[in-house]
């Protein structure tokens, strides 16, 4: 080869190689962040479960609906497609655990539910009625206003 000919010919390619390695590293950065993305959905959706699971555990509980705390927190998690890893119930307050493997990754949440403590609503939250008397007459009962027509 002549001295005047191409420098750098060693380097050929060197482009096309350079946009493989970007394209490939775009690749994989967009299946880690999709991967985690839908972690994080799933694992929003098991704490979702473990709510529900719990509510119809307390609710089973109270009485309001009716069979056995722990059996209706495992029908509500497998319908949400999540498996109980603890049930416990106490008086009306029940609580429960679920997990659920996704991706070879073991994703877990914890629910309690019940009826909230007496402490929990302040006075002043509840409504109280007025005596009768100081009651404005549109509230009053028909029978304790006149007749609209009535001399008296």
């Amino acid at each position: 080869m002549s001295a005047g000919g191409r420098r750098g010919g060693s380097e050929r390619g060197a482009g096309s190689i350079l946009a493989i390695a970007v394209l490939g590293a775009t690749v994989l950065l967009t299946t880690l962040v999709v991967s985690t993305l839908a972690l994080l959905a799933v694992g929003r959706s098991v704490a979702n479960a473990a709510d529900a699971a719990a509510l119809a555990a307390a609710d089973t509980a109270s009485g309001a609906i009716a069979g056995y705390p722990c059996p209706a927190a495992d029908a509500v998690a497998a319908l949400n497609e999540v498996a109980v890893t603890r049930c416990a119930v106490t008086g009306l307050l029940a609580s429960v655990s679920v997990s659920r493997t996704v991706l070879g990754i073991e994703l877990s949440a914890s629910a309690r539910a019940g009826p909230p403590p007496e402490s929990a609503l302040p006075e002043a939250a509840l409504p109280e009625a007025a005596p009768p008397e100081t009651q404005p007459p549109e509230t009053q009962p028909p029978e304790t206003q006149p007749p609209e027509g009535d001399p008296t």
